[in-house]
C-alpha cells in the first residue's frame, strides 16, 4: 500500500479501517508515509496503531499486531486483546514494542488525554414542513462554537452535514423530508464530548425544560435573570413561553424567577409532576404555548 493508494480513494466522507504491518508507514518524517496523507486528506481521516510506529524494529512490532488482530476473532475484549500480546514478551525488542509503544503511545501520535469540553446543542425536538429549523451549538459557558460538525440521518439515505457559523448556528430545511421521518441529529467538535439527539417531521408535539426561560436547554440561574430583564428591563421575550412559566400557573410573572431560584440554590421544588433538567410536554391547560 503506497500514499497513491489513498489519493485514489473513492468512499467520501465514510472512513475506514486499515491495519498496516510495516513501521515505514507511519515514518512522518519520510515524504511516503501512508498515515500522514490518511491525516491530511482533503475527506478527512484518522490513523490508529496497535503496537507499531516508526520507533520499532521489523519483526517485533508487526509481531504485536498481528496477535492483537487475530485475538479479535475469538474476543471482542480490548484488554484481553491487548494482553494476549504479553506472550511475546521474551525478548528486549518485544519488550521495547509492547510496554513502551503500547502502552505509552507511539512518540509521534501521542495518546490525548485531556477532559473533553461540554457541547451544549439547542433545536427542536420536531419540525413541520416545508420549513427550517435551527441548530445553536455552544460552551458549557454560553459562548458560540464555530465549525461545529452537525449531521442530520434519517430514512431514504438522507445525510446532511453542516458546520456551525461565527454565531454558532447552522439552519437545517424541512422541505425534502416526509412527516412521519425521524432524524438523528449528532453534533461533535474536536476535543468535545459527541451531541445526539432526534428531530421529528410533522405534527409536533413539544418538549421543553421547565423553567428553562432562555431556552438553552439546561437550568441555571440565567434563567432568573432572563425572566427578570424580560418582565422589568425591556429584555427579550421568551422563545418558549410555557418553559419560562416556572410554577406552572398559566402566567409569566415575578414568581417564576422566584421559584426558580429557590430550587436552585434553596432545595426547594418545581410544579408536580416535572423531571427537572429533563424535556417534557406540558400537561397543563392554560393561555401559554410554545413554538420552539
Amino acid at each position: 500500500m503506497s500514499r497513491d493508494y489513498v489519493d485514489d480513494l473513492t468512499n467520501g466522507i465514510r472512513g475506514g479501517v486499515v491495519y498496516a504491518e510495516s513501521c515505514s508507514t507511519n515514518r512522518f518524517p519520510d515524504s511516503d508515509a501512508v498515515s500522514e496523507v490518511f491525516l491530511k486528506t482533503a475527506g478527512g481521516g484518522a490513523v490508529g496503531y496497535v503496537g507499531n510506529s516508526h520507533y520499532s524494529w521489523v519483526g517485533a512490532g508487526d509481531e504485536l499486531e498481528r496477535l492483537f488482530w487475530n485475538r479479535l476473532r475469538f474476543d471482542r475484549r480490548l484488554g484481553r486483546m491487548h494482553n494476549a500480546k504479553a506472550s511475546l514478551a521474551d525478548n528486549n525488542a518485544h519488550r521495547w514494542a509492547q510496554f513502551a509503544l503500547n502502552l505509552l503511545g507511539c512518540p509521534e501520535m501521542p495518546v490525548w488525554v485531556g477532559a473533553p469540553a461540554v457541547l451544549r446543542v439547542a433545536h427542536p425536538s420536531c419540525a413541520i414542513r416545508p420549513s427550517s429549523f435551527e441548530v445553536t451549538v455552544t460552551t458549557d459557558g454560553g459562548g458560540p462554537i464555530t465549525l461545529a460538525r452537525v449531521c442530520l440521518t434519517g430514512p431514504r439515505g438522507i445525510f446532511e452535514l453542516h458546520y456551525t457559523g461565527a454565531t454558532g448556528q447552522t439552519t437545517f430545511s424541512t422541505g425534502d423530508k416526509e412527516d412521519g421521518d425521524d432524524l438523528v441529529l449528532t453534533a461533535t467538535k474536536d476535543d468535545h464530548v459527541p451531541y445526539q439527539g432526534s428531530v421529528r417531521i410533522g405534527t409536533c408535539r413539544l418538549t421543553f425544560v421547565r423553567g428553562d426561560a432562555n431556552w438553552d436547554q439546561k437550568l441555571d440561574i440565567s434563567d432568573g435573570t432572563f425572566t427578570l430583564n424580560y418582565l422589568f428591563t425591556g429584555g427579550d421575550a421568551p422563545r418558549c413561553w410555557d418553559a419560562a412559566d416556572t410554577n406552572d400557573d398559566g402566567a409569566l410573572d415575578i414568581s417564576d424567577a422566584v421559584k426558580l431560584l429557590n430550587f436552585l440554590f434553596l432545595g426547594g421544588d418545581l410544579p408536580p409532576g416535572t423531571k427537572p433538567g429533563e424535556p417534557q410536554e406540558d400537561k397543563t391547560q392554560d393561555r401559554l404555548d410554545c413554538k420552539g
